[in-house]
This record gives C-alpha cells, structure tokens and sequence, in this order.
C-alpha cells in the first residue's frame, strides 16, 4: 500500500492524515513470499497518525514494514506501531520501521519487540513520548535490551521522556546507525524538562 503526495513530480503537497492505519494479507500461494501489508508514504508536507498496525498470514512470510519518507516537517504517530505479523506456520516476522522527515519526528509508544528495527532520521529533533519497550518485550533498560533495533544517524538525537521509561534511569547511549552498526549512530538521551521562568 502505498500514499504519495508527490504524484506529479513538483513538490511534496499536503498533510497525510489518518486515525489507524491497518493492513492484512493472506497468501495461499506457500512458495510465494515477501514483504506483505507494506505502506509507504511519502511526499507530503506532513505526516499525523493514529495507530499502523501490518499483518501477514502465510507460512512464509514476513509482516509489513511502515516506511515514511520525503516529508518536509513534521511525523507524528501517537498511538500503537505493531508491526508483527503470525505466519500460519506459528512463527511470528516482523517488519521495518523507517521514518525520515525534514522536520520533527514524535512517537507515542514503542515496542522494538513487534518491529525488526527502527529508524528515526529527522530534520529536528525525534521523540518518544510514552514508553519504550526493548527487544525481549520488557520495559528499555538500556542497550542490553534495545541493541540496534533503535537507529539514529550520527550527530542526532532521539529524546525519551524519563518518566514514561524510568528503567532507563535517565541515562544517555550511543545507538546504532541507519545501517545497524552498534555505537556508529546517534543518541538515545533523556527530554529536557521545561523551564518556568517568573518575573516580578
């Protein structure tokens, strides 16, 4: 499945919005295989989501991946990215998560145990807003449990709000990069809290 904003090749144009995003495949075929229930966007000024959930049903196969990419400002996704598919031979796969935007990139929740890995390439700033849950399906602790599923490119930061994932006590970690080097990306670090300022 795929959204583009930028059909006619002269600029990416409007704001991709949509409440959830689901997908679903069943293939009979069992020698045919792929990448099932894929959605790309791309090409618009903006991209704001709800929940994108990508499943397969097939004995070999792998869930959809969710690709957003040539966008000017800002993504936002607030609700649940599952992108875990059961194939019917009972072996679960999982898709990609690639976001790359000009502007900001904001999650609500992430669970790097229903994706394969994560990219976050922004412009600006990345956040995870709500809790970040590492690869073995338990709250993020640190680099044990996130390894390079979390990708940022060098010189960029991801924030997390520590008291969304206090396992992560609010310390800072080198992640891997796009490509999935460990320690060769950007970082992981805690969001600064506001200042009140008051005049009198």
């Amino acid at each position: 499945m795929s959204f583009d904003g930028d059909t006619l090749g002269d600029g990416a144009s409007g704001t991709f919005t949509a409440n959830n995003i689901e997908t679903y495949d069943r293939n009979t075929n069992l020698i045919n295989y792929g990448n099932m229930g894929s959605v790309t966007i791309r090409g618009y000024t903006a991209v704001t989501i709800g929940s994108v959930y990508t499943y397969c049903s097939h004995y070999w196969n792998y869930a959809g991946s969710l690709t957003i990419t040539g966008i000017v400002n800002n993504i936002n996704i607030s609700g649940d990215i599952n992108l875990l598919g059961r194939g019917l031979s009972g072996v679960f796969y999982k898709g990609d998560l690639r976001l790359y935007a000009g502007g900001s990139i904001t999650v609500g929740n992430l669970n790097l145990s229903n994706l394969t890995y994560a990219v976050f390439d922004g412009g600006g700033k990345s956040y995870i807003e709500g809790l970040l849950t590492g690869s073995d399906g338990n709250p993020a602790s640190g680099l044990g449990n996130i390894g390079t599923k979390l990708r940022t490119p060098a010189g960029k930061t991801i924030y997390y709000k520590p008291e969304a994932s206090p396992a992560l006590n609010g310390q800072s970690f080198v992640l891997a990069s796009p490509a999935g080097v460990p320690g060769e990306g950007g970082l992981l670090k805690p969001k600064p809290k506001g200042t009140v300022v008051r005049f009198y």
